[in-house]
This record gives C-alpha cells, structure tokens and sequence, in this order.
C-alpha cells in the first residue's frame, strides 16, 4: 500500500490490450478473422524479424472486414479487466490522473470505453482507416531512432512516457506486453503481467505482479 505522500504529483499510465481489456483486441481479431499468413506474420514479429508498426500494417491487409464488422466484434468479444472500473473510480476520487498510451486503436478503444461508461481524457493511440478494398493504420508517431527489439511500433510508448513524466514527479505504469518495455524500464512504479512481467524478472526490473486491477487496487490503496 502506498502512502498519501506517494500519490503526490503522480500519474498512471496504462497499456490498453491486454491490460484494460481482459484479452489483446488485436490478438483476438486475427484469430477470428485472420488466415494463415497472419500467423506467419506474427511469428515474424516474436521473432524480432519485423517491427510491431510493419506486422500490424500488414496484418489488417490480410482481413477482410469493414468498419461495421470491426466495431460489432469490439463491442461484442471483448470485456473489460477485472477490476477497472474500480480502480479508475479511486484514482478519480484521489485526482490522480490516469493516461492510456496504447499500440492499439481509437476506433476500438473509444467505443469500448463508451460501452462500459468509463470516461478517460488522455488516450494515445493509433487510428484504422477503411478504405472501400482495404484497411490503412494512421499511426501517431514516427519514431525513427527508437532501438527496441520491436521497434518501430507506430505508436512509441517512450515518447509519451518522457513527455508526461516532465508534467508530473512519479509515474505509475501498468503493463502487459512486448512493447510496454520501454516504458517498465524507467517507470517510478511497474504492475506486470504476462510477457512483461517475464521481461521484468529476466532483466531485473524492480516490478509487481498482478493478475487483474482488483489486485493493483489491494496493492495500491489497501483495500
């Protein structure tokens, strides 16, 4: 548990897939939609073979589906992680702001919001365009010097995070994945599941394991 003094000038920034989202939305989408060179291109990708901007550009020209097909299986296939909105409500009521910064896409993560009535201001996140025959990513950043394994990602986790920690004294992040390692690696305090968390122990990260947000509050608030 945290004491008050901690919550001074502090700011969590959270993954979005995987992490608000009970399940990667991306992950799910391809195995539902997805053939068999999606999976080729996702071997790719874990192997360090091509960035997370390359595999997701070219994922999403493999599927077949159009704004209203994508939007249906978001408000439909995914649920919200355990805990969330709990969590969200105790950081609002301590006016601890709360950022998402995400490799993922508004045209999900707004509607999905939407549907669970949790409103967050701050969200850094990619955007699909359908196109009449095909589906483009405008990605939201460019980042041409990034030296991560995954790199580059179309959207660096590292740039938001330097830019928010110059407004705020600590920062709190919460992650999942392969990509939220930049961010893990120079965040005050680190929640990790799954992948990153894997990443944490290999490297020595100082972090704490968690399997949902009800475990983040109990560690967070006490209670």
């Amino acid at each position: 548990m945290l004491k008050k003094d901690d919550f001074r000038d502090l700011v969590v920034i959270s993954d979005f897939d995987g992490t608000i989202s009970k399940h990667d939305t991306n992950d799910l989408l391809m195995k539902c939609f997805g053939n068999k060179e999606n999976k080729n291109i996702e071997r790719l990708f874990r192997e360090g073979k091509i960035g997370l901007k390359e595999g997701m550009r070219r994922h999403f020209q493999e599927l077949d589906i159009d704004e209203e097909t994508y939007l249906a299986f978001i408000l439909s296939d995914i649920e919200m992680d355990v805990g969330f909105k709990q969590f969200h409500k105790k950081l609002k009521e301590q006016d601890i702001p709360l950022v998402i910064v995400s490799g993922g896409f508004l045209n999900g993560i707004l509607p999905f919001l939407e549907k669970e009535k949790v409103k967050i201001e701050h969200i850094h996140a990619n955007k699909l365009l359908f196109k009449k025959d095909k589906i483009e990513i405008d990605f939201l950043t460019n980042e041409v010097e990034c030296h991560g394994k995954f790199r580059p990602c179309g959207n660096c986790k590292l740039k938001h995070f330097e830019e928010i920690k110059r407004s705020y004294g600590k920062v709190l992040f919460v992650g999942d994945g392969l990509t939220d390692r930049c961010i893990a690696e120079r965040a005050d305090i680190v929640f990790a599941k799954d992948d990153l968390a894997e990443y944490c122990s290999e490297v020595m990260i100082p972090y704490i394991r968690y399997e949902n947000f009800n475990d983040i509050s109990t560690k967070f608030f006490g209670e």
